[in-house]
């Protein structure tokens, strides 16, 4: 196996089990490994029920050991974190694994729609910022330079996280940053632009992103979180004045994230 997708699972999702089997359906077969650190009979009775590899992440679940202890669990050389209420398209592997293999890539990463009250949902505001912020990648879609990386990043966080095939052997042991409750994804990015390897994007849609009251994203917007973190980011890429700026007019972009 070259790929390995490791689902992050929490306490009791109804969209589990939908989300396993869209790992399951690919048209190239990965390791399929769940991730917990609420581990419960219901996570349990899936595992078993698929055949799956459980790990087991003790001690108090925060996003960021959470993540970092997932990514640790995979041995191939590339690696999904997979969100458990989304949903991969049958050609999310062999697509992404096909174009990140054309280039030295650290990360690779595809368009995606969103799943609002069971009805996909294919643009929006925030969905045609981050489209737009993309085109900075360059020629098709590949960001090879330090400069065309930073840009894609600058305004805003367009890479959709639960879409992204990390190169382990590019990244090593990757750690997510536990400052971040929310934007610990545009972090890793930032960080991961300043290294060697390429950014590589299709533009294809090639999963559903849920949007629900109960996910995280959702609810770290109604306690302000991501706009917090938004300005400190903001401000330590452009300084305390243009920052501000920005995060003013990037805030607006995501209030399509609320139901």
């Amino acid at each position: 196996m070259k790929h390995t997708f490791v689902v992050l699972a929490y306490k009791e999702s109804v969209y589990l089990e939908e989300c396993i089997l869209s790992l399951i359906n690919q048209t190239e077969k990965s390791t399929i490994i769940i991730s917990t650190a609420t581990p419960n009979s219901f996570i349990d009775s899936i595992a078993q029920k698929y055949n799956l590899s459980l790990a087991i992440r003790k001690g108090v679940p925060t996003i960021a050991n959470d993540w970092t202890f997932a990514y640790a669990q995979a041995t191939t050389k590339y690696i999904t974190l997979a969100h458990q209420d989304d949903i991969y398209l049958p050609n999310y592997t062999q697509n992404l694994l096909q174009k990140a293999s054309k280039y030295d890539t650290s990360i690779a990463f595809c368009n995606y729609y969103e799943i609002r009250n069971k009805q996909i949902v294919k643009t929006n505001l925030l969905l045609f910022i981050k489209r737009i912020l993309l085109l900075s990648l360059g020629i098709n879609y590949v960001g090879k330079s330090k400069i065309n990386k930073w840009l894609c990043l600058a305004f805003g966080s367009p890479i959709c996280c639960p879409s992204v095939m990390y190169n382990k052997e590019k990244l090593g042991e990757w750690q997510f940053d536990n400052h971040f409750k929310v934007n610990l994804d545009w972090n890793s990015w930032l960080r991961v632009a300043k290294m060697q390897g390429a950014f590589v994007y299709t533009n294809k849609a090639l999963m559903y992103h849920r949007i629900h009251t109960q996910s995280a994203t959702t609810a770290n917007l109604d306690d302000n979180f991501r706009h917090k973190e938004d300005i400190e980011i903001f401000t330590s890429l452009w300084g305390k004045t243009i920052g501000n700026i920005i995060s003013k007019f990037y805030a607006n972009s995501y209030k399509s994230n609320e139901l």
